[in-house]
């Protein structure tokens, strides 16, 4: 996908090229990071979403993919004229939320609201992580969730999909299998299915942010049927199984160190103790990020054999997601969610400091919040 980085586009850019600021008022220090939360969560909650659509609105033209490439790194620069510039010839707009000295900038489908993917940047990231929700609408608050990855965490950027997984008749062409489409009597990937194509801007926003910010970790944040033997399963996206170091396990380990009362049931697939069978299909190797991100030659019909470091699924039950289902109802002090959150900020380093947001720049190696 990143072939679109070598197409030219010619962008004029004046005063009228529409930016959408939602500044927030706060003159309480204390309650600044409330209040930018509060606002921004909610309103990922009302993103729209295409239950169903022509898989022709689902497939970006050269141009389009291309522009949309270029909106994505100006964003990530904070050259917002020329993201703006470029998001309308990609029919997408420039969303900005300023609370205080923090900022979060948003692409947004304009021209198809609710079919591509909306991405959220963390102005001030204090953690190499990006946030990714592939199936918001029947895996109920995973949209929410990546947002408390910026607000929480300090991610640097967060990416929800658009449009339903089962939205498009037409079949993706990538390998794997999932069940998120069984109801209609079909276990076939659709085209839609963001976490499972490689020719949707969910795809090429992966790509584009992984190249400019490479020690970036990326979050396949899922949900599960609930059962009464997992709560939650980490995996690198690959079935081999690996010692405690292995980012995974770490993952796993602190998780349940912060969670105890649930520590019999977080698991991850890449220890050899959790290697239970009816496990193997929640690890992420059909996820086509994960296989991109741990260097397969061919993401959509080739499996990564090993992990590239960079990749994390995390399938969860409702034990977690039910804290995440409404932004204006969340439910975190105390809950199975906070303490998730809190296993993760454990194990992923945070800067010190707020971090840039441009290209390359790095918060690793700057100790554990």
């Amino acid at each position: 996908m990143r072939i679109f980085a070598t197409i030219a586009i010619t962008l004029t850019i004046c005063a009228c090229t529409a930016i959408q600021d939602t500044p927030v008022i706060d003159d309480q220090p204390a309650t600044a990071r409330e209040n930018a939360e509060s606002v921004l969560l909610r309103w990922i909650d009302r993103l729209p979403h295409a239950l169903e659509i022509g898989a022709d609105k689902l497939t970006p033209s050269i141009e389009k993919a291309a522009a949309f490439q270029t909106a994505l790194e100006a964003l990530i620069t904070d050259d917002l004229s020329l993201a703006a510039a470029a998001a309308e010839l990609a029919g997408y707009r420039v969303t900005v939320f300023k609370f205080g000295e923090s900022r979060f900038t948003a692409l947004v489908d304009s021209q198809y609201p609710g079919i591509g993917p909306t991405i959220i940047v963390n102005m001030q990231a204090t953690r190499e992580l990006i946030a990714g929700a592939p199936h918001p609408v029947f895996e109920e608050g995973v949209d929410v969730e990546a947002g408390l990855f910026l607000t929480r965490l300090g991610a640097r950027a967060a990416i929800i999909a658009g449009a339903h997984a089962c939205a498009s008749s037409t079949a993706s062409q990538c390998s794997g299998a999932d069940y998120v489409c069984a109801r209609t009597g079909s276990l076939q990937l659709r085209l839609s299915d963001a976490a499972h194509s490689t020719i949707l801007l969910y795809q090429l926003a992966l790509e584009t942010m992984a190249s400019e910010w490479p020690d970036s970790i990326f979050f396949n944040l899922r949900g599960m049927q609930q059962t009464d033997t997992a709560s939650a399963i980490f995996s690198n996206g690959s079935n081999t199984l690996a010692g405690p170091e292995e980012l995974a396990n770490r993952l796993r380990t602190s998780v349940k160190a912060a969670w105890p009362d649930s520590a019999a049931y977080v698991f991850s697939c890449q220890d050899a103790d959790n290697d239970f069978r009816n496990y193997r299909s929640s690890c992420g190797t059909g996820n086509v990020q994960g296989r991109f991100l741990n260097g397969s030659p061919d993401a959509c019909t080739v499996a990564a054999t090993e992990s590239g470091g960079r990749f994390i699924n995390l399938e969860q039950g409702d034990k977690i997601l039910d804290s995440f289902e409404s932004s204006a109802q969340l439910k975190l002090s105390a809950s199975p969610a906070e303490k998730l959150l809190r296993g993760i900020a454990a194990v992923i380093p945070s800067s010190e400091r707020e971090t840039t947001t441009q290209g390359k720049t790095s918060a690793h190696g700057q100790g554990n919040q």
